[in-house]
């Protein structure tokens, strides 16, 4: 819960270019920190899933520590 007391969902849509995706990457971050409870989903192509599982992967690693 974020605002006021009410569940915050989060829908990105970025579905073009992987550099397009690597330069949302910021935005999602500070989202993050804004809503830390937040339900944050992400919609792009399958071309970039990959490179964003492997990010998310590695910030979540560094989060634990």
């Amino acid at each position: 819960m974020d605002i006021e007391g009410q569940n915050v969902n989060i829908l990105i849509v970025k579905l073009s270019a992987i550099g397009d995706v690597i330069h949302t990457l910021p935005s999602l971050a500070e989202l993050r920190r804004l809503y830390p409870d937040a339900h944050i989903t992400w919609v792009i192509e399958e071309a970039a899933a990959e490179i964003v599982r492997m990010i998310l992967t590695l910030l979540r690693g560094c989060e634990e520590r």
